[in-house]
């Protein structure tokens, strides 16, 4: 996975916390493996879920996180 370096991370979490929606749309893309990785890994235990709905809850979850992510703590 690539990985963002951590100035940028931060930058583009603070532009995504104000309204920059292509700054969240690369943090999102960003996470896009590992949000796949964990739908695979965590399918069998959703039976009543699709996996793009899975996947579809990991893109709303890392949404969910920059809104809360507080960098002073």
């Amino acid at each position: 996975m690539n990985t963002l370096k951590t100035m940028t991370e931060l930058e583009l979490i603070q532009s995504a916390k104000t309204g920059d929606q292509r700054a969240l749309t690369r943090i999102i893309r960003q996470y896009e493996p590992l949000i796949h990785k964990t739908a695979r890994k965590y399918g069998w235990m959703a039976a009543s879920h699709s996996y793009e709905d899975l996947v579809q809850e990991g893109r709303l979850g890392i949404f969910k996180a920059v809104q809360k992510f507080q960098p002073e703590q």
